[in-house]
């Protein structure tokens, strides 16, 4: 006895295939509207500049700073960690210094493992007006170097401090950072603290 194909299962088959390919082709849709809505996101001008600013920020390649050292060979190190070295103006282009009403806040972070040299310099920076809200050793103390990051942008308070030190300008660093409410300006003494201009 022959078989004789059904029209009912061939329907089924092809009505849950066409089913098939209708859900796929909507999914396939929506995951396009998705990618385009990601692709406005990112050209979006706002949004870039915003994303921009926090992956340079994220992403800022520690500066290697090459100085001669005393015996005249080269010292290399690393300046702090994610914070990039902006070189401000000469003191012929500096702007007017900003006058506060109220000292300026520093701190001061030992980054050459001599014992208590924070305190040392705090004492004698106190006696020159600066209000010291911190003393304590760097991240690490193996700046061959001193530096002073700017927190707060005023001006004239990081150059006055420079020129106080006998600090380069090229080792003053801008480096706003809004979290540190009582500290306008850092000084991180490196191994050539004795050469600055205060002597201990």
């Amino acid at each position: 006895m022959d078989r004789i194909p059904r029209r009912g299962a061939s329907k089924g088959i092809s009505s849950s295939l066409e089913r098939r390919v209708s859900l796929l082709t909507i999914l396939t849709i929506i995951q396009l509207l998705i990618l385009l809505l990601m692709i406005f996101v990112v050209l979006k001008p706002g949004f870039n500049k915003l994303s921009r600013l926090s992956s340079a920020r994220s992403h800022i390649q520690e500066p290697v700073v090459t100085e001669q050292d005393r015996s005249g060979t080269a010292a290399r190190t690393r300046a702090d960690d994610a914070v990039p070295v902006v070189s401000l103006p000469e003191s012929g282009d500096l702007p007017p210094e900003v006058a506060l009403d109220r000292p300026v806040y520093l701190e001061i972070l030992n980054g050459c493992a001599v014992r208590q040299l924070a305190a040392r310099f705090g004492e004698k920076l106190r006696d020159e007006g600066y209000d010291i809200r911190d003393m304590r050793n760097a991240a690490r103390s193996n700046y061959p170097l001193s530096y002073i990051y700017d927190r707060t942008g005023i001006p004239g308070q990081a150059e006055q401090l420079a020129k106080l030190l006998g600090i380069p300008m090229e080792r003053v660093i801008l480096d706003p950072d809004p979290s540190l409410v009582d500290v306008d300006l850092s000084l991180i003494l490196g191994a050539d603290y004795t050469g600055l201009n205060i002597q201990l």
